[in-house]
């Protein structure tokens, strides 16, 4: 979520990123951040984040891009607090074998994924380290699907070339996983 969208819709939360891109210029989501780091997270433990302190800890196509994915998702269950929840979003294994490429609806379409983690993997592993699933599984937004008519024309306009990412919610492309520390642990 933009740091900006995130500080209008809850104005009293303390948002923190993590990313290894720089920040985009003053005016645009930089300035919704109350703290960002600069960071490679297949180089750090995120020792320097205190564990069991955060309401929510938002992981969105990030791990595919890792080394090792499930180490950083390991990491992350840990800084969740009790009562709080982990959001994760990564492509599904199934989007390795997609028959459309190079239009943003096959895994390998992005040059820099890594590797595509099981559902039942990182499910396994979330609730190992303490976390009650809520919902796992196919990521479906409805409103997407609705609107993909109208998205992939849009968006394959504006970058000057056919696109399908728009698709990802009818095809399948995305797990999500939501889980909760109970909060009396």
């Amino acid at each position: 979520m933009d740091a900006r969208k995130a500080k209008r819709l809850f104005a009293q939360c303390w948002y923190e990123g993590i990313n290894i891109a720089e920040l985009p210029p003053p005016g645009s989501e930089a300035h919704g951040y109350d703290r960002y780091h600069l960071l490679d997270l297949d180089a750090t433990d995120l020792a320097f984040l205190p564990d069991r302190s955060y309401d929510l800890v938002v992981s969105s196509h990030t791990i595919e891009h890792l080394k090792d994915g499930l180490a950083v998702v390991e990491r992350l269950c840990r800084k969740v607090k009790p009562g709080g929840r982990l959001y994760l979003e990564w492509p599904s294994v199934q989007s390795t074998t997609f028959p459309v490429r190079g239009l943003g609806l096959r895994f390998d379409d992005d040059p820099t994924h890594r590797k595509a983690y099981a559902l039942d993997d990182v499910r396994r592993l979330v609730e190992r380290e303490g976390l009650r699933i809520e919902r796992a599984g196919v990521r479906r937004q409805w409103l997407r699907i609705l609107l993909a008519p109208i998205l992939v024309p849009y968006h394959s306009v504006r970058v000057r070339r056919p696109v399908l990412y728009d698709l990802w919610d009818i095809t399948g492309f995305a797990n999500s996983l939501r889980a909760v520390r109970p909060a009396d642990d």
